[in-house]
């Protein structure tokens, strides 16, 4: 985490030094400008959500799961600023919005089917060792 804050700390300095720059210079036009704070702000959740996902010491299922997760918002990420940065939208928009709800979908259920089997086989621990009835 220590490593992730200080990516995030200097992001943050790096993307206010950019907005006084534009605040008093002017030296980006208000397109070019948008495009780099939506860059900023997609690694920069990129890199909080994944070193939150990190730091959870998963194990079994859920580290697979885990690692679907980075993978998903790295490769979503990437996908994300190839589309911002290409003039017209490197892909079209409808297919765009598609692959980032079934990439949300997958993500999601494979987390979610993960922890479910995760409760399933402690309450099973817990029953067998005789901790519940």
């Amino acid at each position: 985490m220590k490593r992730s804050s200080i990516s995030l700390a200097s992001l943050l300095a790096i993307w206010i030094v950019l907005s006084l720059i534009q605040l008093w210079g002017e030296s980006f036009s208000a397109e070019t400008y948008t495009k780099i704070s939506i860059n900023f702000l997609l690694i920069g959740g990129a890199i909080f959500f994944c070193s939150l996902i990190s730091n959870e010491h998963l194990a079994g299922d859920l580290r697979h799961a885990g690692g679907v997760a980075i993978g998903s918002i790295i490769l979503w990420v990437i996908i994300s600023l190839i589309q911002l940065w290409s003039n017209g939208g490197a892909i079209d928009a409808a297919l765009y919005l598609k692959i980032t709800i079934t990439m949300l979908l997958i993500g999601g259920g494979i987390l979610i089917v993960s922890m479910v089997r995760k409760n399933y086989i402690t309450e099973k621990k817990l029953k067998r060792d005789n901790f519940i009835d």
